[in-house]
């Protein structure tokens, strides 16, 4: 068996990762030390040094990340101000700022 290997090292409590299914892409769920929200970053794990990337953010809280199929469609969950849970999805190749 071979050793884990660290992906992340910053400050933070990150949960709930998830790899896209062509193996590019991590996501997962993160909350900044004494913030009040959780937001959804991505790691572009193909790089030799990825750096994290904010994918969601906001006072609502974003958790379960989760890849369809094989496209780089992501869904996720998020509590808006209400206290409402609600299901969104987003195509990650729609997306300009990411490489």
């Amino acid at each position: 068996a071979s050793a884990p290997v660290k992906l992340t090292n910053a400050p933070g409590k990150r949960n709930s990762p998830t790899f896209s299914n062509d193996g590019k892409w991590l996501a997962y769920t993160k909350r900044e030390n004494n913030a009040e929200a959780t937001s959804i970053y991505l790691l572009d794990y193909t790089l030799d040094s990825p750096e994290e990337m904010q994918l969601t953010n906001g006072m609502d809280n974003y958790y379960e990340p989760l890849f369809a199929g094989d496209e780089n469609i992501l869904s996720y969950i998020t509590t808006d101000t209400n206290g409402y849970f609600q299901i969104f999805v987003k195509n990650l190749d729609l997306l300009p700022e990411l490489p």
